[in-house]
Parts: structure tokens; C-alpha cells; sequence
């Protein structure tokens, strides 16, 4: 008995290794592409599947946190937006029913000032999904243009392309510094 839980202990830490030098690599290739922003490897960040609009592939997720809290709370009557979502076809949304959504805007390069969305602006494909009553919790989702469209879209030239949800990545912790550090002395 002793051994099998020995080997499954052994098991379960070459897998953490095998996953640790994975996502190592994975920073390591972000550090030298010339299109990740710089807040990829220093802070928490969504990832979009936007490839038409790079500025929108990754987004710095306390910029997205900013956006959702200063969102309007009322919808206008010219303004589009924020408005119901109704989440079709449905997707695992963290926040409960019901949701609306809010065009998300790209985060800023260094030195310039954040911004949100604002009635006139050109919409983008990333929205944030929330509850009114509870902005903490809330989902960012992009139109996904691989999946097949639902239809088409009023009043546009494009199809009605559902949304898939960008994929949360949280920062270095501590322990990921002395590791990198411990590395570099290698």
C-alpha cells in the first residue's frame, strides 16, 4: 500500500513538472514575440480567438474589471448598449441571469490614458457579460467567427456569429518569480 501511494505521489509531481515546463515555454515564446503586450508577462490577462483585430487578442483583465464597473447602468434611448443578453446559444457564464453585455474596448498601449466604451464608437467583437446587481462576477466573450454563424444580422453585412469566452490567465505569483529566478542562475 505504502508504495502505491508513494508512486501515485511520484505520478501526480512529474505531472505538476511536465505542466510547470509546458507553461514555462509558453512565457518564454510570449516573451519574444513582438505582438504580445508586455502586460502578458507581468499581470493577469484575457485571451481572445480575435485574430482579424489584434489589439483585441489580449486584454489586460484589470482594464476589462475597470470597464464592467464604469459601464452605464441604465440603457439609453438612442444607445445600444449596455442591453440584454440572453446568452444563445448558451454559454457558462459565471454571473446570473439576467446578463447584459457591454463592448469591452482594447486596453491601452503604455503611456495612454483607458478608456471605455461610448455611444458612437465603432463596436469591436469583445463584450463582457454581467449581472447589473453584481459587476463582480462577470465573463468576457468575443464573437467567434470559427464557429458557425446563427444566422444574419440585422442591418449588417456579416453573419451573426455566436460568442466563445476568452480565456482568463492570472498573473505571476511569487513563487513564479523564484522560480524564474532560479532558472536564470542556471
Amino acid at each position: 500500500m505504502g508504495s502505491q501511494s508513494n508512486n501515485t505521489s511520484t505520478s501526480t509531481s512529474s505531472k505538476k513538472r511536465k505542466a510547470e515546463k509546458v507553461q514555462t515555454t509558453q512565457n518564454d515564446d510570449q516573451s519574444q514575440d513582438p505582438d504580445v503586450p508586455d502586460f502578458v508577462r507581468r499581470g493577469s490577462y484575457y485571451e481572445t480567438g480575435v485574430t482579424d483585430r489584434p489589439q483585441f487578442t489580449y486584454l489586460q483583465a484589470s482594464d476589462v474589471r475597470r470597464q464592467v464597473q464604469q459601464a452605464p447602468a441604465q440603457f439609453g434611448a438612442e444607445a445600444r448598449y449596455p442591453r440584454p443578453y440572453h446568452n444563445n446559444p448558451p454559454e457558462p457564464l459565471t454571473s446570473q441571469a439576467p446578463h447584459r453585455e457591454f463592448p469591452i474596448v482594447p486596453s491601452p498601449a503604455p503611456g495612454q490614458a483607458p478608456s471605455n466604451f461610448q455611444r458612437g464608437m465603432p463596436y469591436g467583437p469583445v463584450r463582457a457579460f454581467y449581472n447589473e446587481n453584481d459587476r463582480t462576477q462577470f465573463d468576457a466573450g468575443y464573437h467567434d467567427d470559427t464557429r458557425p454563424p446563427t444566422g444574419p444580422r440585422k442591418g449588417s453585412q456579416y453573419p451573426k456569429s455566436p460568442y466563445s469566452l476568452a480565456t482568463y490567465h492570472p498573473g505571476p505569483t511569487a513563487s513564479d518569480d523564484e522560480k524564474s529566478k532560479k532558472k536564470k542562475k542556471k
